[in-house]
């Protein structure tokens, strides 16, 4: 059965674009219930992870009831062949899952961002050899307030060692101020401490598997529907706080009939125009592969929506010649170049569920 919200005032416009641009507010309740996961009570049908008390691990459940004393039944998956319920759950033993069909989870864990060696320049997650990298601590870089930390593979911290030991500090410092000078801005060291560089495990791919290489951050962003009130994290509910502003509320895919277009026709409008990926711009290149992608497909006799390639990025970018190849050249007579401008494009196939 479904429970009747309490309307509440929701908070001013201005506070909440506040909160959006503080990025505080990383849950999005539905605006006529309670702004907080005590009170905003679980609704019958929706799916929860229960506590186990001996394990204190969290197992997949169904909300089947909820009784006057506000504990719940709950019935654990797969129901098939979980047919007992356990009765007496009290609110502090659940928390929220995804309604995704292809979720159903409260840990959604984010795929790991490339990481690359700042002084070789080799990405870091190339080959499965590779199990830890070396990264200046948090405290290391607040003190020197610089902007971001240095990190180095494990080849290029023992080639670091090495200048330490036969050159010295000022071997070291040479070093340092050679492969720091083609980090962005702001990041050029005159000095390392090595100490500072702590071991760090590289995320890793799970084995026999072409999936993502996960980190283990978790998106810990939630919106809940206005009508159904189930959750959703942000990237599973396609939600864009930017498209959801003034109080517009948030329906569902299941719900999404219901939501009420003429107070908020310009967002709904511009939203549906963005959220089209044949709005995107178009280049030789997308058209080309698009259009055999189309003819692999009808070959294979496989019906399914059609995939549209798109660029999504195109910037002018710079490589830099390895210092140690231009002193060569040097040594040779011969001059080259430092750098090597080229433009790096991002194009990205869609596909409609």
């Amino acid at each position: 059965a479904k429970r009747e919200p309490q309307p509440r005032p929701p908070p001013p416009p201005e506070e909440e674009d506040a909160m959006a641009v503080a990025d505080v507010d990383q849950i999005k309740y539905a605006k006529c219930l309670p702004h907080n996961l005590n009170d905003n009570l679980h609704v019958v049908g929706s799916n929860v992870e229960v506590r186990q008390q001996d394990t204190d691990e969290w197992r997949l459940a169904m909300v089947r009831n909820r009784d006057s004393d506000g504990l719940y039944v709950v019935q654990y998956e797969p129901v098939e062949q979980n047919r007992h319920k356990q009765t007496g759950v009290p609110h502090s033993n659940l928390r929220i899952v995804c309604d995704h069909s292809d979720c159903k989870r409260h840990q959604l864990f984010l795929a790991a961002l490339p990481l690359f060696c700042d002084r070789c320049r080799k990405a870091l997650m190339s080959t499965p050899q590779q199990r830890v990298y070396y990264q200046e601590s948090v405290e290391s870089v607040a003190c020197g307030d610089f902007p971001s930390a240095i990190r180095v593979c494990n080849t290029c911290m023992g080639s670091l060692k090495a200048e330490m030991k036969t050159k010295g500090q000022s071997g070291l410092d040479a070093e340092v101020q050679r492969f720091t000078r083609e980090l962005p801005q702001g990041s050029e060291r005159t000095t390392l401490d090595l100490t500072s560089l702590e071991e760090t495990p590289l995320p890793q791919r799970v084995d026999n598997s072409d999936a993502p290489i996960m980190s283990s951050d978790v998106d810990a962003r939630w919106v809940q529907c206005e009508n159904c009130f189930k959750w959703r994290h942000w990237m599973c509910g396609m939600y864009d706080d930017m498209q959801y502003k003034n109080h517009r509320p948030y329906y569902c895919k299941s719900c999404k009939h219901l939501e009420p277009r003429e107070n908020f026709i310009d967002q709904i409008t511009e939203a549906e125009i963005n959220n089209n990926a044949e709005n995107l711009n178009v280049i030789p290149m997308s058209t080309f592969i698009e259009e055999q992608v189309a003819s692999d497909l009808k070959a294979a006799e496989l019906k399914c929506e059609p995939v549209t390639i798109r660029i999504v990025s195109s910037l002018l970018m710079t490589s830099y010649a390895p210092e140690r190849l231009i002193e060569h050249q040097q040594k040779l007579g011969e001059s080259y170049p430092k750098e090597f401008p080229y433009k790096s494009k991002a194009l990205l196939a869609f596909q409609k569920r």
